[in-house]
């Protein structure tokens, strides 16, 4: 059996692709991995990016978009190694680990390996049996897809993590789900086997939604029956917002949210009772902080709007009832 299936959920990164597969294949050269890609209906050139290494990888492309979790849980179920991993675009393998990666997975027969990445988790290597401890001490990290490793076993039955997909986490719901019905162990390994992967568009699109998706995190939890303690139940939450990205959900990243993310005022009423989990920013002064930063950026181009292109300088007035055009 194939020790480590490399998986790639992707979507119009046919650009980050023509980087990011040479690399993958140089790190993973003679060891027993397959590699497969499922292409999310991209409409870019991710398909022709693709079709160059058809000898290396096993290309799949989807009908229809079927959304990021639909496309992991798919992933999962082509599997055909001991161990399988979804790898996102921001994220690749150490090179000078990668053998010792190997060697943990051909010699270890854990249910899930959580594996670390750089300046991430600073906790010594574990076996964790207990859901409370996981939640407290990795819940936050395993957000992360690149984060766990799963043994072919617990993906026997792949149609009883479909009810996950709504979470938009259906790879760490998997895992919890495990832990809580089958008893299944997960062992952490502090090395940092994930590295990032820098491009210009690697970055990850999850910002653009950040408050839906803390929404589905706790709605995720609230629904997962067993024996979780209140206080950790939604304490991993609050770290991820928290402690571990002090940055977030404060005024600055409430006018970053409007200003690049489209954020907007009805969110904070539509997701109002989530906002108690992971904002420590109540929701109706991230309404009024959205609300004067549309204000800033809005009213004054609303009135006077001058651009130029080279010698030409374009003034709109009153949101462009009135226009002038002239050369300088």
């Amino acid at each position: 059996m194939t020790t480590l299936s490399i998986l790639m959920p992707v979507y119009n990164v046919g650009d980050v692709l023509e980087e990011y597969l040479p690399k993958l294949l140089d790190i993973t050269k003679g060891y027993d991995i397959e590699i497969i890609i499922v292409d999310n209906n991209s409409n870019d050139n991710t398909q022709q990016v693709l079709e160059k290494y058809s000898d290396k990888i096993k290309y799949f492309k989807n009908e229809k978009n079927i959304g990021g979790s639909g496309n992991c849980l798919k992933l999962l179920s082509l599997a055909k190694g001991k161990y399988s991993i979804c790898i996102g675009k921001n994220r690749i393998f150490n090179k000078e680990l990668f053998s010792k990666l190997i060697n943990l997975l051909e010699t270890s027969d854990y249910d899930f390996i959580s594996v670390n990445s750089p300046y991430r988790v600073q906790l010594p290597s574990k076996l964790y049996t207990d859901i409370n401890d996981i939640l407290d001490n990795l819940g936050w990290h395993l957000t992360l897809v690149s984060s766990i490793i799963f043994n072919k076993r617990v993906l026997k039955d792949i149609q009883e993590y479909e009810k996950y997909i709504k979470s938009e986490l259906v790879h760490s719901a998997i895992l919890y789900h495990c832990v809580l019905n089958k008893n299944s162990k997960v062992y952490f390994d502090s090395r940092p086997f994930v590295d990032g992967f820098n491009h210009k568009n690697s970055a990850s699109q999850w910002m653009g939604e950040v408050v839906v998706y803390m929404a589905k995190m706790v709605d995720l939890m609230t629904e997962l029956k067993g024996d979780i303690k209140k206080e950790s139940r939604y304490k991993w939450i609050k770290d991820l917002s928290g402690k571990n990205h002090a940055y977030w959900f404060n005024v600055a990243f409430y006018k970053k949210l409007e200003r690049e993310c489209g954020f907007k005022i009805y969110h904070c009423f539509k997701y109002y009772k989530y906002f108690k989990y992971f904002s420590p920013t109540h929701p109706l002064k991230a309404a009024s902080i959205v609300f004067f930063e549309r204000l800033k950026i809005n009213i004054p181009k609303f009135f006077f709007n001058k651009t130029k292109k080279g010698n030409t300088r374009n003034i709109k007035l009153l949101g462009g009832l009135i226009n002038y055009s002239y050369t300088k």
